[in-house]
C-alpha cells in the first residue's frame, strides 16, 4: 500500500528531527531555510535518507523552490504516485 501524505510529511518530519533541537516544533510549515540553520551537508543526508526510505530519486532542481517540510513531502508523495 502506498504512503499517503500525511504519512510521507510524518516520516519527513521524523528525518529532519534528528538534525533539530528539541525545542523547535516540527510542523510541515517548518521553514528549512528561515526557522532551523541546518547545513547543506545536513539537508543531503536527509534527502538522501528520503531517497533510500522511499526508493526515489529526488532531483536536486527539484529542491530548488522547497523551503517546507510540506514542500519536501508533497515532491515525494507525488514519486510515490508515480511510481
Amino acid at each position: 500500500m502506498a504512503d499517503n501524505l500525511r504519512d510521507v510529511e510524518k516520516r519527513v518530519s521524523e528525518m529532519f528531527a534528528a538534525y533539530l533541537d528539541n525545542d523547535i516544533e516540527i510542523t510541515t510549515s517548518l521553514d528549512l531555510l528561515e526557522d532551523v540553520a541546518l547545513a547543506s551537508v545536513q539537508v543531503m543526508e536527509v534527502i538522501v535518507g528520503i531517497d533510500d526510505h522511499y526508493d526515489v530519486v529526488i532531483e536536486l532542481d527539484a529542491l530548488a523552490s522547497v523551503r517546507t517540510i510540506g514542500q519536501l513531502a508533497l515532491i515525494v508523495e507525488s514519486k510515490l504516485a508515480d511510481g
